[in-house]
């Protein structure tokens, strides 16, 4: 007898779907169906009734005052993207600013939108946000780029035409103390110009106005609610906060079919209703078993199976939870282990009489954990391009081979009168464009970078009438090694522009390429006047750690970033001065990580230098 248990519970043990059909179904499927049974027969169909009503009124109720906010507010964003004032500021040339304009203009737009948002609670605020960096928002206190937010890039499509819906978001994209609320609902429409988008204007509304539920739902602690973007087929829980991609939630699919409905899908009734002015949904779901739980009558008649079936359970319930409770137990501090990075070996001890699947998972989590360092590596080259999508989807509006041409032309012209300064100029030019314009790949050669930075400073010692002076050194091992792309003219041109400025004296620009030891140094150094001692760290402060200082070196602290992103902690930046003599700015980069950032990216281009 004793072996014959023994070979049971063997038996039962395989795998925990047959303990649970041994050991629980069948005490709880009888009382289950028991109950289920007389509910049905006695009151079912008269509390789905009741709910049916009551739930039509609450979503209607929230249904309405959406309604109402968005189409008020639809007429406001018509206004703005027809207005000449809007479509100026997102046109202009940010680099040639005329302030005279821009402030008429934004203060045309405050005008219209302080007499067009007053007495509107439930907008929290409206942004003007243009293709060409410009952005404005009428309460103030934005911070970065709102184009640039997760939010605003996941939820609008590009090249959409007409009014977008963008689910409720975390406004997190103010300063510090400015934020107006914690979330909000977004109406998004495109700003065209002939036949171009130049923009977006957005209007923000509160979800503690448009977004707020009835007190009927917010009582109900048996239902869910949602609001469903039916073209995406995403939704906003109002219970958890967050939104959600469509298909995680077996409601989805029932919804849309009809403009309004209550149905039963599987163990959820659902009741939807959709918006006038939008794409919404709004969307309440109930469990069926807590209707069925909540008609007291039928509480009262299945009481004694309820409790009975109750017992059975925790009875089943407790001689399961004992066989599968320590091998649970075990992985949850294997887990803990590893999340405080202790990657050691551990021996799995007897698992007769533990569950297949929990033995099969303990076994494949144990040699998952030798391939966590590998994974990392491949999440944090994820990330690199991730954060580099922005440097890789520029795209040039202009004709390259145009202006190619028209170079080429002014050229001949320049050799024809004799003009050699003119055609040294349109040379460089040339030079620039080819390699700005003709080679888009963001891993370029030490050699065609160099090529890139003699012709920008020629450019600038024309200009400047040959007041300074440069150099150029690349050893001769390092002209074909990959390199990042315009990481050296930051710097050069921050030595011009800051180091040579109200220069007496004639300027020195000595750039600097070689190997010490495993690294590849890059240097620039000029003669120009130098920073003073306590601002020179303050502007190491604000490049390395990103302080908040009024600094114009802002090409400088990008180059910083980007060669920190692309080659990790070990690249090395350094910074010195003499006030009234000369600055050096290096970065120092481990040859093997030159080559792995080239590996990881695309083939490493070759393109022919004019």
């Amino acid at each position: 007898m004793k072996q014959l248990w023994r070979n049971a519970r063997k038996k039962m043990n395989q795998n925990i779907g047959r303990k649970m059909i041994f050991l629980m179904v069948p005490v709880f499927c009888v009382a289950l169906m028991a109950t289920t049974a007389l509910v049905n027969y006695m009151y079912k169909e008269r509390f789905i009734a009741n709910i049916e009503e009551g739930s039509q009124y609450l979503t209607d109720t929230f249904k309405l005052n959406m309604d109402f906010c968005t189409t008020d507010v639809k007429s406001l964003l018509n206004t703005l993207s027809m207005n000449e004032s809007v479509r100026t500021l997102m046109t202009m040339d940010r680099e040639n600013i005329d302030y005279g304009q821009l402030l008429r203009c934004e203060r045309e737009m405050k005008r219209l939108l302080g007499s067009m948002i007053s007495m509107k609670s439930y907008v929290q605020d409206v942004l003007v946000l243009g293709k060409n960096g410009y952005q404005y928002n009428y309460l103030e206190g934005l911070g970065g780029k709102v184009l640039e937010e997760e939010w605003f890039a996941q939820g609008v499509d590009f090249g959409r035409k007409g009014f977008q819906y963008v689910l409720p978001h975390d406004v997190d994209y103010y300063k510090t103390g400015k934020r107006p609320a914690s979330q909000a609902i977004s109406i998004v429409l495109p700003v065209r110009k002939g036949g171009d988008i130049v923009g977006y204007v957005v209007c923000d509304l509160r979800m503690e106005k448009a977004g707020a539920l009835p007190d009927g739902i917010i009582r109900s602690a048996n239902m869910r609610a949602y609001l469903v973007n039916d073209s995406t087929k995403e939704y906003y829980d109002f219970q958890t906060k967050e939104n959600c991609q469509g298909g995680e939630e077996d409601f989805i699919r029932y919804v849309g079919d009809k403009d309004s409905d209550f149905l039963r899908a599987d163990r959820d009734f659902i009741v939807y209703s959709k918006m006038e002015s939008s794409e919404w949904y709004i969307a309440a779901v109930y469990l069926y078993r807590d209707i069925v739980a909540s008609a007291v009558e039928a509480q009262k008649i299945g009481f004694l199976v309820m409790v009975l079936g109750c017992f059975l359970i925790v009875i089943f319930a407790r001689m399961i939870s004992r066989s599968v409770k320590k091998p649970i137990d075990e992985i949850i501090d294997r887990i803990q282990q590893v999340e405080m990075q202790d990657f050691n070996p551990v021996e799995i001890g007897e698992t007769v009489n533990q569950p297949g699947e929990l033995v099969l998972i303990r076994n494949h989590f144990e040699e998952m954990i030798h391939q966590i360092n590998e994974l990392v590596h491949k999440v944090y080259l994820g990330e690199i391009y991730r954060k580099n999508m922005e440097y890789e989807s520029l795209v040039n509006q202009m004709n390259p081979h145009f202006m190619y041409n028209v170079l080429q032309l002014l050229q001949a012209k320049a050799v024809l009168r004799e003009n050699y300064e003119i055609e040294e100029i349109v040379v460089a030019l040339s030079r620039m464009m080819r390699y700005t314009m003709g080679n888009r790949e963001r891993i370029v050669t030490f050699k065609e970078e160099c090529s890139y930075v003699e012709s920008y400073l020629e450019l600038y010692r024309q200009r400047y009438s040959h007041k300074f002076t440069y150099e150029i050194f690349l050893e001769k091992e390092l002209e074909m090694c990959p390199v990042l792309k315009f990481i050296i003219q930051p710097i050069a041109e921050n030595c011009i522009k800051h180091g040579f400025k109200n220069l007496k004296r004639e300027g020195r620009v000595r750039v600097k390429v070689c190997q010490e030891g495993e690294n590849v140094c890059i240097k620039v150094e000029d003669n120009g006047k130098g920073i003073e001692e306590k601002r020179l760290e303050e502007l190491k402060a604000y490049i390395e750690n990103g302080e908040d200082k009024a600094f114009e070196s802002i090409g400088l602290r990008n180059a910083y970033r980007r060669v920190k992103l692309t080659y990790g902690e070990d690249a090395r930046f350094t910074m010195t001065s003499v006030e009234d003599q000369s600055t050096e700015i290096s970065f120092t980069i481990p040859k093997s990580c030159l080559f792995e950032a080239d590996s990881a990216g695309k083939q490493m281009p070759r393109v022919n230098i004019v």
